[in-house]
């Protein structure tokens, strides 16, 4: 019996739970880059289009070629994307997705509305994606 990476669900929930761990990521997903979902928190929920979106923007080899894009009806500005990674804001909010041979993971942090934005809060979940990118390529994902 061969099984799909992705419909082991189960054992992907706890990297997202490790991703969330880290300080000033509020939201964290795993998609394969077929666009399906591996695992994601309670916090996650972009649309379906938005996942294979910015899975193929993980795909450009320059913001200019993926400016902008939306996650959870947050409309994010890309501010830098090199070798499949995204950094994004979008007010207060922050957001990192990184590429692997597999899959695309994401942390985030999503700002209350009112919230004043803060510089460490892309650097903290780009700290945090790329942790579990690490691990992941490591492992052979």
């Amino acid at each position: 019996l061969i099984r799909s990476k992705a419909n082991i669900m189960s054992s992907w929930q706890p990297w997202v739970d490790n991703m969330m761990q880290y300080p000033g990521v509020n939201a964290a997903a795993i998609f394969g880059l077929d666009g399906s979902v591996w695992a994601q928190s309670g916090q996650c929920s972009p649309s379906q289009a938005e996942v294979q979106a910015l899975v193929a923007g993980t795909g450009k080899s320059s913001a200019g070629e993926f400016s902008a894009f939306s996650f959870q009806g947050r409309r994010f500005m890309t501010l830098r994307l090199q070798d499949g990674e995204i950094d994004a804001r979008s007010g207060p909010s922050s957001l990192s997705a990184m590429r692997t041979g597999q899959a695309v993971i994401v942390g985030g942090y999503l700002a209350e509305e009112g919230e004043q934005a803060s510089m460490a809060g892309c650097q903290r979940v780009n700290f945090a994606a790329s942790k579990i990118k690490e691990a992941l390529t490591n492992s052979g994902y």
